[in-house]
C-alpha cells in the first residue's frame, strides 16, 4: 500500500511486485492518512486474517507463525509484546508491555500495545466497519478498541514486533499536536463500552 510516497518506496515496490505475484501494490496518487490506506490495503486482502505495519518497522520472522498459532484456539485479535528500534536499526528499549494480558478498561485509558504486532480476522474487521477515516492520529487504537470489544483477544509473551521510533516519515510527526490531543480526548470520551 502506498499512500503517495516521495522517497523512492514506490519503485521498490513495483520491483518486488513484479517479481512475485503475491504482492499486490496499491498506488495513491493523493496521501490519504493511515485509514485510508489500510483501509484500502484491507480491502484488496483475501486471506481469513490481516496483519500489517509501517514500512520503517519491523515484525520478527516467527511474527505468523506465532500469531497464527494463537488464532488456532479460536482467538479473534492476537497482539504481543514490542520493543523500540532507533534510526540506527538497534534495539533501544523494551520488551513492551513489560506483563503480557489484555485488559480493555487499562487499553481504553492507555495504548498500551503496539497495533503493529496485532494480527486479526477478516470477519472483525469487516463487523467493525475497518479503520475511521475521520481520525488523524490515534487510528490504530480506535480500531483496537471497537475490534477488541466482545471478542477474543490473546496476548502472546513474545516479542513480535520492532517499532521504529519518532522516524522522520513516522505518521505521528506529521500530525499536529492539537490534533492528537482531540483524537485522544474522543478516544477516552468515547463509547467503547
Amino acid at each position: 500500500m502506498d499512500d503517495a510516497s516521495t522517497d523512492g518506496s514506490l519503485e521498490i515496490c513495483r520491483t518486488y511486485a513484479a517479481i512475485d505475484p503475491r504482492i499486490k501494490l496499491i498506488e495513491r496518487s493523493e496521501n490519504g492518512g493511515q485509514a485510508v490506506a489500510t483501509n484500502d490495503g484491507c480491502r484488496v486482502a483475501t486471506g481469513k486474517y490481516i496483519a500489517w505495519h509501517q514500512s520503517d518497522d519491523n515484525y520478527v520472522p516467527q511474527f505468523l507463525e506465532w500469531t497464527l498459532e494463537a488464532a488456532k484456539d479460536g482467538a479473534e485479535v492476537v497482539y504481543g509484546q514490542y520493543r523500540f528500534i532507533n534510526l540506527k536499526g538497534d534495539l533501544d528499549a523494551g520488551p513492551f508491555p513489560k506483563e503480557a494480558k489484555w485488559d480493555y478498561g487499562k487499553f481504553k485509558n492507555d495504548c498500551y500495545l503496539c497495533c503493529g504486532t496485532m494480527l486479526y480476522t477478516r470477519a472483525a474487521y469487516e463487523e467493525v466497519g475497518g479503520y475511521d477515516e475521520s481520525f488523524a492520529a490515534c487510528v490504530d487504537w480506535d480500531f483496537s478498541l471497537r475490534v477488541c470489544k466482545d471478542r477474543k483477544v490473546t496476548v502472546l509473551d513474545k516479542v513480535l514486533f520492532h517499532y521504529r521510533n519518532q522516524h522522520i516519515n513516522s505518521n505521528r510527526l506529521r500530525i499536529d499536536e492539537n490534533r492528537r490531543r482531540k483524537d485522544r480526548g474522543r478516544i477516552r470520551g468515547g463509547d467503547y463500552g
